[in-house]
């Protein structure tokens, strides 16, 4: 057994030199084929639920990329095992498929990890974006988010921001935001909640993101999740 201060070297030279690889992580980013060679045969398994696409955790085109390629994926929504195999080689660890920015990512959801209100019913999720982004958020706030993978669309209750950090990594300059979010939440379905807001004059796309200024459509959203 040995124990490797950078995995990743080895990691990518095994991939592209094993002849089946078997792979499980949870998060598999931007730049993931650049450093993790899988092809026909070999098995990943991901997070793939609505909240990892959608928060960036992970990229969808790095799936379809695999697949192409004959790659067997799996989805295993709430996954947090970070363990490779090529041929008769095992790798046990934290690192993730997620070029420099995941170390950043998990150091600071560690950190918001000690703000959560009840660690039994709320768990943390990282939404990451470009610095460039015009979304003005702070800690305090309440994000509300909608999901849709093409069939369905809903939408999931108000999270509370616990941390917002702006860094730096290869891609150039990001911002995370780190939320509070119930472990088993209820979504709406985008047209009731469309409905409802419609009809206080709040006009807003399931692609788009506006805030909430007033206190009535706060009142308004909010009600939708009220048992």
């Amino acid at each position: 057994m040995n124990f490797l201060d950078k995995p990743w070297p080895r990691i990518t030279e095994l991939s592209k030199s094993a002849s089946r690889a078997w792979v499980a992580v949870a998060y598999l980013g931007h730049g993931a084929q650049n450093q993790l060679n899988l092809g026909d045969g070999d098995v990943l398994v991901v997070d793939m639920s609505k909240k990892a696409l959608g928060s960036g955790q992970t990229d969808p085109r790095e799936i379809l990329a695999y697949l192409a390629n004959g790659v067997r994926v799996f989805n295993w929504p709430a996954l947090h095992a970070k363990v490779y195999v090529f041929d008769r080689t095992l790798i046990i660890g934290s690192p993730n498929v997620d070029d420099d920015e995941a170390p950043v990512i998990e150091a600071q959801a560690r950190a918001a990890r000690d703000r959560l209100r009840d660690q039994k019913r709320y768990e943390v999720e990282t939404i990451r974006y470009p610095a460039s982004t015009k979304w003005s958020v702070r800690g305090g706030d309440a994000v509300i988010q909608i999901f849709h993978d093409g069939k369905t669309v809903e939408v999931y209750p108000p999270a509370r921001v616990l941390a917002r950090h702006a860094y730096k990594v290869k891609r150039g300059r990001r911002v995370a935001i780190h939320l509070e979010t119930e472990r088993n939440p209820s979504p709406q379905p985008w047209a009731v909640v469309r409905a409802r807001l419609h009809s206080i004059g709040f006009k807003i796309t399931k692609t788009s993101h506006r805030e909430l200024r007033t206190l009535a459509q706060r009142r308004h959203v909010q009600s939708l999740f009220e048992t």
